[in-house]
């Protein structure tokens, strides 16, 4: 699926938009620039060293829309094992179970916070038009925690 083309179409000024496992922010800054200073961002990402290049390219782009979240995404909050796949991996961390094609080759990075999404955001924010959930991955959880404010779901 092309992402940024979809998002191109769905984006309007004034949308809210909440990027779980925003990596370093490609779809971030694009949505930020869609939605405008109107509008807003929740990033999610709770891979330390990812999450410190997505506060980096934030802070260089001045995106006051922009809200980082250094956590991950589910359905209920708690800690969950976060693994980096394979071998020399240093971004595509999962909490979900690993693809036959690593051969149950990871490094664990800890066990790390899992937030709901409707528990980080305001849903009572009267200043936004309306929301769509940007989902990278294939974890349906993260839909279910985001229930308040999700009308579009991209995968």
């Amino acid at each position: 699926m092309n992402v940024i083309g979809t998002l191109a179409l769905a984006l309007r000024p004034g949308d809210a938009v909440i990027d779980g496992g925003a990596n370093i922010g490609l779809v971030l800054l694009f949505a930020a620039g869609k939605v405008g200073p109107r509008g807003s961002v929740d990033s999610f990402d709770p891979m330390p060293t990812v999450f410190e290049r997505l506060g980096r390219h934030t802070l260089i782009n001045s995106l006051a829309q922009i809200r980082l979240h250094s956590a991950g995404l589910s359905d209920a909050p708690g800690e969950l094992e976060l693994r980096l796949p394979g071998e020399g991996n240093q971004v595509s961390a999962t909490f979900s179970t690993l693809p036959g094609r690593y051969g149950g080759v990871f490094k664990s990075m800890g066990r790390i916070p899992i937030v709901r999404g409707d528990d980080q955001i305001d849903l009572n924010d009267t200043g936004l038009s309306r929301s769509s959930l940007i989902l990278k991955g294939s974890n349906s959880r993260l839909c279910v925690g985001c229930s308040g404010r999700s009308n579009v779901a991209i995968r």
